[in-house]
């Protein structure tokens, strides 16, 4: 699928016309119509044992202006930086999840709340296009113990699956969902297992599909204790591997893929950014100390999360805008619209 492609078939023909006015910031509380990034962050060091946190949710157009900024949200460090945050494009709805709060949030373009569900504990989300379903991956705190739950717009639950992973992503060229832990799983839209196999000893930290070819890229991380490999997979859309890159002493915190070139961006952890072909190549690393990382579907320019701002790059990696956090953060999770 090429980004014309995912432009006519994965916006225009599920959301009927979209306008985006890439000028225009909220204001006076009126959502914002254009594209952009947003990032949550973990300003606040001290959550645990908190009702409410410090961290927040700011969104960014495509100059790098704030748009809106949610605060208030309770998240901590993990292993890595999953689809925390999910964007129903057809609705303009924005879905998150928070590690501590448990709450599973949904707001509108203008930073308000739309929908606030107690007492899910969850890892990652992703929005069934087709549907505007949210598929949530919940958790009960540790590796391998999770269960798939679909939620319709209104956060009716719709159906459980009996799948888990620490990461998910859907697949626009078979209308299916990738799932990966130490697992790498693909099911159907009705929960129909399609793919599974072990992939590592320990745990996936993210991954991506490449909307053209329908492979996915899978980032693992090494654990002192448990093992497992710093490493960037990916496999073909039958989870037939074709790349299992090492990367070493590097931890690899999120992985994303510009479908039209193919181009898999990967943040090691406190940098670099290293970039792979689709044949699996090395094409060259940025020194720049990431967190977390998205490529735009509609451009293929990428967003970096820093400690303390971020970054949008073009093709080659160099910058053309940046924005502040809020504060320092010790950890992102990063979703472009």
């Amino acid at each position: 699928m090429t980004r014309r492609d995912f432009l006519t078939s994965g916006v225009a023909a599920l959301a009927g016309p979209v306008v985006f006015d890439l000028g225009r910031v909220a204001a006076g509380g009126a959502p914002y119509a254009g594209r952009g990034v947003l990032v949550l962050d973990n300003c606040d060091p001290w959550q645990r044992g908190k009702e409410k946190g410090d961290n927040n949710l700011s969104c960014y157009d495509l100059a790098g202006r704030l748009v809106f900024r949610v605060s208030g949200l309770n998240v901590c460090e993990e292993i890595g930086s999953p689809h925390k945050i999910a964007v129903d494009v057809r609705a303009r709805r924005i879905w998150l999840t928070e590690n501590v709060g448990h709450r599973l949030l949904q707001y509108d373009f203008a930073g308000k709340e739309l929908l606030s569900l107690p007492d899910i504990q969850a890892s990652a989300l992703a929005v069934d296009p087709a549907t505007g379903h949210v598929w949530v991956l919940r958790s009960i705190g540790r590796i391998g113990g999770s269960s798939l739950e679909v939620y319709d717009r209104k956060g009716e639950r719709q159906a459980a699956h009996p799948h888990h992973g620490w990461d998910i992503s859907y697949d626009r060229t078979s209308r299916t969902f990738w799932l990966a832990a130490e697992e790498l799983s693909k099911v159907d839209p009705d929960g129909k297992t399609l793919v599974q196999k072990r992939i590592t000893r320990w745990c996936s930290s993210s991954l991506a599909v490449d909307q053209r070819t329908g492979n996915v890229w899978v980032t693992t991380r090494n654990h002192p204790q448990a093992g497992g490999e710093n490493a960037l997979m990916a496999f073909d859309s039958d989870g037939v591997e074709v790349h299992n890159i090492d990367l070493g002493e590097r931890s690899p915190f999120r992985v994303a893929v510009d479908s039209d070139n193919g181009m898999a961006w990967v943040a090691i952890f406190g940098g670099p950014v290293l970039r792979f072909t689709r044949k699996g190549d090395a094409d060259g690393e940025l020194d720049i100390k990431s967190l977390a990382l998205e490529v735009e579907a509609y451009t293929g320019e990428v967003w970096v999360a820093t400690k303390d701002e971020v970054l949008r790059l073009n093709h080659k990696g160099t910058v053309l805008r940046k924005a502040q956090h809020k504060r320092d953060t010790s950890q992102a999770w990063i979703a472009s619209f």
